[in-house]
């Protein structure tokens, strides 16, 4: 239902900002300021710097890997032939229903 998922997202989202909050206050990162002096500029990047050499192989091989994921999900999905076991012969009646 509707109402049962808003109340699921509410809770993530209460759940999401309490975490960032008490992680903000603990005395090892030191709230904002303390966090922007503890990691690398980079990391507040919204795109990445691609530069010359090993580090554009290093920056776009995570995306480039997902990319090839999701299209290999996505073909076999489609595409892979469905098995000839017992659950298929379960199943079949279901397929060979006519949606006229």
């Amino acid at each position: 239902m509707v109402v049962t998922d808003f109340i699921q997202f509410g809770l993530a989202m209460l759940g999401s900002v309490a975490l960032a909050w008490f992680a903000l206050v603990h005395p090892a990162i030191g709230g904002v300021d303390g966090l922007l002096i503890q990691l690398p500029s980079p990391t507040f990047e919204l795109l990445p710097r691609i530069g010359a050499g090993a580090q554009a192989g290093e920056t776009l091989a995570l995306p480039v890997a997902a990319f090839l994921g999701y299209l290999g999900v996505q073909w076999w999905a489609s595409w892979y032939p469905r098995p000839k076991t017992w659950r298929w012969w379960l199943h079949r009646p279901a397929d060979d229903v006519d949606p006229r």
